[in-house]
C-alpha cells in the first residue's frame, strides 16, 4: 500500500484481486489493518535505537508507537505521584 506522502508499506499477506470489487476491498482493508497492527507491535517490542526504526517502520506506526510510549510514561508518573509540572511542585 502507498500513503498520500508516497510512503510504501508492503502487506504481510498478499491479497488477490478479484472481479468482486467489494469483496476484494474488504480483504484488502482487513490485511492493511492487520499489517499495520503487526508493524506497531514489532515497533513497540523493538529495542533498536530510534534512528534504525526510522527506516524499518512507516511514519504512521512510529507516531503511534511514540504516542503509546508517552501515555505509558505519563500514566507511570501519575501513578507514582510525580508532579505534572516539574517547575511547580504543588501541581499534581
Amino acid at each position: 500500500m502507498c500513503s498520500s506522502a508516497g510512503e510504501v508499506v508492503r502487506l504481510k499477506e498478499s491479497v488477490a484481486v478479484t472481479e468482486d470489487v467489494t469483496q476484494w476491498l474488504n480483504r484488502f482493508t482487513a490485511e492493511m489493518v492487520s499489517t499495520l497492527a503487526t508493524l506497531l507491535l514489532e515497533c513497540l517490542r523493538s529495542s533498536d535505537l530510534w534512528s534504525s526504526k526510522l527506516v524499518a517502520f512507516p511514519s504512521q506506526v512510529l507516531c503511534l508507537a511514540d504516542d503509546i510510549r508517552f501515555c505509558e510514561a505519563a500514566e507511570t508518573a501519575i501513578t507514582a505521584g510525580a508532579s505534572v509540572c516539574p517547575a511547580s511542585p504543588r501541581v499534581r
